[in-house]
């Protein structure tokens, strides 16, 4: 689904060339759940980017589902994007002023192959399955940790994205609640959906097929 080939990416600070990733192959496959661990700095946001299509590699290929994204159009990137990937980020992201159905329903505006009842319908089963459903109604400031973080998985799912990239999604969350992010996660991966989650945490190692360790931007 996904294949790295030699990627390379590196940043210039004050002219001075900085490797944050170098020589990275691997490929991740649908139905699995991948973990990056790696101290502060060695390249775990900046590979999460590169496979988001956020940023692009300085060199190597990246192919998505065979496509080789360095010779997509901006137009097709934003569409693959849109269809095939969704992010999960630490710091949840919803809109306070928004209640949880309104920040779900979000990735569904453009959507226009389905009515507003059928969008209202989709969000409150995702919500529902997450075990949210009571709090359709409520506003980030009225929700703990954990369940703003399953706002942000429902969000992420709207579209059914096949690949889902989680950037420490259990960081600001106490040990019970990162425990049903993880499941929830896994969960996901057994729905043939590839999954990718950067932890600082051990506890991933309960719930990963793979754990990539990196370190000075090597695997």
């Amino acid at each position: 689904m996904i294949e790295l080939i030699n990627i390379q990416k590196k940043y210039l600070l004050k002219n001075k060339s900085i490797n944050a990733l170098n020589d990275i192959n691997i490929k991740f496959e649908e139905g699995k759940l991948y973990g990056i661990m790696g101290e502060s700095g060695s390249g775990k946001s900046t590979l999460m980017q590169i496979i988001g299509l956020l940023i692009e590699p300085t060199s190597g290929i990246l192919k998505i589902d065979g496509h080789n994204a360095s010779k997509l159009s901006e137009k097709n990137i934003a569409n693959l994007r849109k269809e095939k990937l969704a992010y999960i980020f630490q710091s949840f992201n919803l809109i306070p002023t928004m209640n949880v159905t309104e920040n779900v329903i979000l990735p569904l505006y453009t959507n226009r192959n389905l009515t507003k009842k059928e969008k209202v319908e989709k969000v409150n089963n995702l919500l529902n399955s997450l075990g949210i459903g009571n709090r359709n109604k409520h506003y980030p400031n009225q929700l703990s940790g954990g369940e703003q973080q399953r706002v942000a998985i429902a969000r992420a799912l709207c579209n059914n994205p096949d690949i889902i990239l989680a950037d420490e999604p259990t960081a600001s969350l106490d040990k019970e609640n990162a425990i049903k992010i993880l499941s929830i996660l896994k969960k996901l991966s057994n729905q043939n959906k590839c999954v990718i989650v950067i932890c600082h945490d051990d506890i991933i190692k309960d719930y990963a097929d793979e754990i990539i360790y990196l370190k000075n931007g090597r695997m």
